[in-house]
């Protein structure tokens, strides 16, 4: 058995021309993010806004939306009538803030006010377009401000108002931003990139002026970082917890609930970022007690207000974030454990298993199915990425477990490691096959219901995941006698292929995507090969499969590479596929 070790075959599609430009904006905004955001993680909070005041002050003008959009052959066309209506004359704007008191400028010394027409915003149209595909696609699991707010911020800007500030156009920006990927290609690519200059550019003012509004634009940009795949959202939702420490005893449900509420609501959405990111992309989480404790008060301050456990928004978010808790509590004791073993699994899983069991019945899986099941534009689709992010955490810590026993083989031959993995009980085996079929099956349900998001990073993982859990179980029923095995083998392979089709819808817009592609197509299609066919596996009287072991117990090289490239790919580190 070859001895080689790169999870990729043929060409890497990360070198091809037309993604180096993609790739190198990303990288650009990486450092130029992480530049800012460093800043909020000096030794104190005096020298973090001296920091800031320095980055402010030698910030270079960024270039304006010309209404072209440069990556593409489209061109985003604005007639002057339009252009127009989206502005407004200066009689009316005037008009309109005198009819809304809530515009009155502000005295407060936390807030800058200053000329909107010194920006050069895309028109109003498109960026009340991008907020509205925010909050249709998005606010459900990531909360940042009620969408009363929202509009509010829109026809605050584009009126000019007298009391308009960096923040608000800030926080505009950075909603706009990650609309603007949620609703692919409808958002002309120079304004998507406006929105983030803008929003990236004044962070650095409203970090010094308005801890909420920070807030609120840290967690916009790390969305924004997440659907491009950029690296530095681990920093920006850094950066977000970082100001919320800083104002922990700012905020009082005591002093003022409501108040309290909005910001625990933000916090908890940077909390679960955090969480979620960390256990998705192995790394430790940034997460203070302080925080969680924040974000348990706030749910237990919601429970009260909802005693019957009706389904809602509320509801989601407070159990995604227990989830992602949790998880990452589970992902950190496997990391500092060093003599972890199969036995841990299950005790593991069951920690994970107790959200599920706790859940209430309004937002279990089987709820979708009743009576007053929710309609997809409320919350079927949440109600779906939550299910499959606890099923793919629970294969996530199969693969972990798997990855830390079999590195203590690490300078053994493959056939060794082959071995170890033909060596885990089938009754372990069937229970992680059965979890990533049954996130097969979900995905299949979004992919035909035409509610799969090209960027949409739970989508990609969940595919990832479930694709070499199931690949992996085929060839190990291959291994075993193929001839007993005929319908298990196909049923993990046409699932598979649904995982594959959706990772290339999604490979046009996401580089991770892509990349992830060109590890899963290469073994899916010797995994059918090995099945006894070229293409897809459609039935059982296409296969011919034979028992690909010899008489001498040897497992055949085709089987053990799939094994091996398998569980390979299970310890891909997230620089190799995000950027």
């Amino acid at each position: 058995m070859s001895h080689r070790r790169c999870i990729y075959e043929d060409t890497d599609k990360r070198k091809k021309d037309t993604w180096k430009s993609a790739i190198s904006e990303l990288e650009e905004k990486n450092e130029r993010l992480e530049a800012i955001v460093k800043s909020l993680k000096c030794d104190s909070f005096d020298d973090a806004v001296d920091q800031l005041r320095y980055l402010r002050e030698s910030q270079h003008q960024e270039p304006v939306y010309s209404g072209v959009d440069e990556t593409s052959s489209h061109t985003a066309s604005y007639t002057p009538s339009s252009a127009q209506s989206s502005t407004r004359s200066s009689a009316a704007r005037a008009s309109l803030a005198k009819e809304r008191p809530g515009l009155s400028p502000r005295t407060d010394s936390s807030a800058t006010l200053f000329d909107v027409d010194d920006l050069n915003l895309p028109p109003e149209d498109v960026t009340r377009h991008a907020v509205m595909a925010f909050f249709a696609c998005g606010s459900t699991l990531f909360y940042i401000m009620p969408q009363e707010d929202s509009k509010g911020l829109v026809d605050a800007v584009y009126e000019r108002g007298p009391g308009v500030t960096k923040s608000m156009v800030c926080q505009l920006c950075a909603m706009a931003a990650v609309g603007s990927y949620y609703c692919t290609d409808e958002i002309p690519a120079a304004a998507v990139e406006q929105f983030f200059q803008q929003a990236s550019s004044l962070l650095q003012n409203v970090a010094l002026e308005d801890d909420l509004g920070s807030m609120r634009v840290c967690a916009c940009l790390s969305v924004y970082l997440i659907l491009l795949k950029g690296t530095s959202a681990r920093a920006m939702t850094s950066s977000g917890l970082n100001v919320a420490r800083h104002n922990l005893k700012k905020y009082s449900p005591r002093a003022n609930v409501v108040a309290w509420v909005e910001w625990a609501k933000v916090l908890r959405t940077l909390a679960f970022t955090e969480c979620w990111l960390s256990s998705t992309l192995d790394y430790k989480s940034d997460l203070g007690q302080e925080e969680v404790d924040v974000v348990h008060d706030l749910g237990a301050f919601e429970s009260a207000k909802n005693p019957a456990n009706e389904m809602n928004a509320s509801v989601i978010r407070a159990q995604i974030f227990k989830l992602s808790l949790l998880s990452a509590e589970i992902f950190e004791y496997i990391r500092s454990t060093a003599d972890l073993a199969m036995a841990d699994l299950q005790q593991l899983s069951d920690r994970l298993s107790t959200w599920l069991w706790e859940l209430p019945p309004c937002i279990c899986l089987a709820s979708l199915t009743s009576e007053n099941a929710p309609t997809p534009n409320s919350a079927w689709r949440p109600l779906l990425f939550l299910h499959m992010l606890h099923i793919n955490l629970q294969i996530i810590i199969y693969q972990r477990v798997m990855r830390a026993i079999l590195r203590r083989f690490s300078n053994h031959p493959d056939d060794v490691i082959v071995r170890e993995v033909l060596q885990i009980s089938p009754e372990t085996q069937q229970v992680y096959e059965a979890f990533a079929q049954q996130l097969a099956r979900i995905v299949r349900l979004l992919y035909e219901g035409n509610c799969v998001l090209a960027r949409c990073w739970i989508t990609i993982n969940a595919c990832y995941h479930s694709s070499l859990i199931l690949l992996l179980s085929s060839a190990q029923h291959l291994v075993l006698g193929a001839g007993a095995y005929q319908e298990l083998v196909l049923q993990d392979l046409s699932h598979v292929q649904v995982c594959l089709e959706v990772l290339q819808f999604c490979e046009e817009y996401d580089i991770a995507a892509m990349r992830l592609v060109d590890i899963i197509g290469p073994l899916y299609q010797r995994s059918c090969d090995a099945a006894g066919q070229s293409g897809a596996v459609s039935s059982l009287d296409k296969m011919h499969p034979t028992t690909d072991i010899n008489g001498n117990c040897e497992v055949k090289m085709q089987l053990g590479h799939i094994i091996y490239q398998s569980v390979a790919a299970m310890s891909l580190a997230c620089q190799e596929i995000w950027v």
